[in-house]
């Protein structure tokens, strides 16, 4: 258990082997020949163990790990955070629950060579890689000196097209790995490989239903435990009755979500495969992601759980990997607040058995080496930002203001007509001027060009500073029209702002 020093928990290494955790002894404890947990329990770890080691041999093994390593870390974690009482009163099915949990949270990062070829030729992967441009772009010219490549060339690009494939499908199971469809794929499978339709069952009666909604939680947003589907009905009951015991499903998600957040250390990525792995050195779109978590993980050294607040002790030679401490230790903060709210608005009987023990409060301490690490930002001040784009502080004369809105619509009616299909298509722009009710005038500029739907208002119309124009998926679809010339240059700077405030002109 964990090492206390003048009321500080240190929080130590996982055991070797998950069965030395408290919640584990627990499971065994409670199990008997009549509900078949610990038989059950080694079945199922017989299965996992292997399957979630298959994340660090495909497109997630240059990512911190979610193999066996992680699942243990969470069962140990678990004991860190459950008081003793609480440990001791959870049913059977509980412990089987957040074990099971453990295990499969993460286990859709994994897939066989077979899964691997399914998901790559799937409607909704090609979909999906068609919003990822750097990929699909770098994928289009890859496939294309394929086919005119030497031998020495030809294994270059397929090595490259490989590649890119791989990077493509982290973003895609990345996405969809904690959904309810996804857990359905991997029971069956677990089941299949196991050879024990009773994998996921308790005195003949099944929990698979309960342990994917437990899976799925670690991706959403914490008041998801406090969801209610119907009258009466709650998404995460605190009473429900599987096979003759009760689960609190609820508390076995949050157990779930605070462990996985908190295994944020150096065990979770060795340094020895950090540097086995290459991924220093990676250049495949996206990899640096993976860089980014790899080294914020490798600088912590070790977490200790205080009376008031929880301390990430680390060591960094790089003010960037300081600041992504910071800032994760602040998501962890957030997680545990927001959790541990939820929680506490549960009756007074449920409060006081299901309690987890932390503080709401996270600090990072971190030893900067070779570096003075200083927080600064660059704000803006809305009162002036509002004023130049609303005011007449923008154009050296009002009626500049005119000139542009008309270029804005020249440069819509031209995108349209370089993406056009029709060719009737006729673009058409009229100014009209108009009164309101308020005695307030209004010059409208109004054309028929390209028009925004809800992705691109979302995505950059609402988001100062981005052009659509400018973007990827612009460009692909220039690059996919027939009548597309390369000569299209939009000229209009105010494509984000539809109304301009020129008062008197």
């Amino acid at each position: 258990m964990s090492a206390r020093v003048e009321g500080v928990t240190i929080i130590p290494a996982a055991p070797a082997d998950p069965r030395k955790c408290a919640i584990y002894e627990v499971l065994l404890r409670k199990s008997t020949p009549e509900n078949g947990a610990a038989e059950r329990v080694e079945a199922f770890l017989g299965v996992a163990v292997p399957a979630v080691d298959l994340t660090i041999a495909g497109p997630f093994k240059e990512y911190t790990l979610h193999n066996r390593d992680h699942s243990k870390k969470l069962l140990h974690l678990a004991d860190q955070i459950i008081p003793a009482a609480t440990m001791d009163s959870l049913s059977v099915l509980e412990c089987l629950l957040i074990i099971y949990a453990a295990y499969l949270h993460d286990m859709g990062l994994s897939f066989t060579s077979v899964e691997r070829s399914r998901i790559l030729s799937s409607e909704d992967f090609l979909e999906s890689l068609q919003r990822w441009p750097e990929i699909w772009d770098a994928l289009t010219r890859a496939r294309g000196r394929l086919q005119f490549a030497s031998e020495k060339e030809r294994l270059q690009a397929e090595t490259e097209i490989y590649q890119l494939q791989e990077a493509a499908l982290s973003a895609y199971l990345r996405s969809q790995h904690a959904s309810p469809g996804r857990y359905r794929e991997l029971i069956e499978r677990l089941k299949s490989v196991s050879s024990r339709s009773d994998l996921f069952q308790i005195r003949a009666v099944s929990f698979e239903e309960p342990l994917i909604d437990i899976s799925v939680s670690h991706n959403l947003a914490p008041g998801a435990l406090a969801e209610v589907k119907e009258l009466y009905e709650e998404r995460y009951a605190r009473d429900l009755a599987i096979g003759g015991e009760q689960a609190n499903l609820q508390f076995c998600a949050a157990v779930l979500r605070l462990t996985d957040i908190m295994d944020f250390d150096r065990e979770r990525t060795p340094k020895i495969l950090f540097d086995s792995l290459g991924i220093a050195s990676r250049v495949v779109p996206g990899a640096e992601v993976s860089i980014y978590e790899w080294q914020k993980h490798m600088s912590v050294h070790s977490i200790s759980i205080e009376q008031d607040e929880i301390v990430v002790s680390a060591e960094s030679r790089h003010p960037v990997i300081e600041k992504a401490i910071k800032d994760f230790c602040q998501i962890i903060e957030r997680e545990i607040r927001d959790t541990l709210g939820v929680l506490r608005r549960n009756s007074p009987q449920v409060a006081a058995k299901y309690v987890i023990d932390l503080p709401a409060s996270v600090r990072a301490k971190v030893r900067a080496v070779g570096y003075l690490f200083k927080e600064m930002s660059l704000e803006l001040n809305q009162a002036a930002i509002s004023s130049l784009l609303m005011g007449e502080g923008l154009y050296s004369h009002p009626a500049v203001a005119i000139r542009e809105l008309i270029q804005n619509a020249l440069d819509a009616c031209a995108a349209r007509l370089e993406l056009e299909t029709d060719s009737n298509y006729q673009p058409h722009i009229s100014v009209a001027l108009a009164t309101d009710a308020a005695k307030r005038h209004w010059i409208e500029v109004n054309d028929n060009g390209i028009g925004m739907d809800e992705h691109v208002l979302t995505e950059y119309f609402l988001k100062l500073g981005n052009s659509y124009y400018e973007c990827h998926e612009f460009k692909r679809l220039l690059s996919q029209s027939p009548r597309a010339s390369k000569e299209f240059i939009p000229i209009s700077a105010i494509w984000h702002r539809p109304c301009i405030d020129i008062h008197d002109c």
